[in-house]
């Protein structure tokens, strides 16, 4: 019974929007579902997100001021690699800015000059 009124539903909604509508509307879900699930590598592609620098562990912190001592943090954002927190700071020296991403334990991974920046 149960069977019918979903099939009946299915069709009632694909009549209501027409079933071109219908079935755009189900393959732009299914592809943002895949392309949500997993990146190129095949892992969890997990979002990066902005945090405030009074949310950024001390160990993490004292890793960038040593990195860059005259540098200004102006944004810092916290990602999920294989399941261990990263966090991204762009970093203004002078001039110039900076990529510069840290381990939760404080180890430097990644420190580059930003050369996309528009200035």
């Amino acid at each position: 019974m149960r069977k019918q009124y979903l099939v009946g539903g299915v069709a009632a909604i694909a009549l209501a929007v027409g079933v071109p509508s219908f079935v755009r509307a189900i393959d732009a879900g299914s592809i943002r579902a895949l392309a949500d699930k997993e990146d190129k590598d095949g892992k969890k592609d997990e979002k990066e997100q902005k945090i405030k620098i009074e949310d950024v562990p001390p160990a993490v912190l004292k890793a960038v001021k040593e990195a860059l001592p005259t540098g200004k943090i102006t944004e810092a954002e916290i990602d999920m690699k294989d399941g261990k927190k990263i966090y991204s700071f762009d970093v203004q020296v002078g001039g110039k800015e900076y990529d510069v991403d840290v381990s939760e334990d404080g180890k430097i991974l990644k420190q580059e000059e930003d050369k996309d920046e528009k200035k």
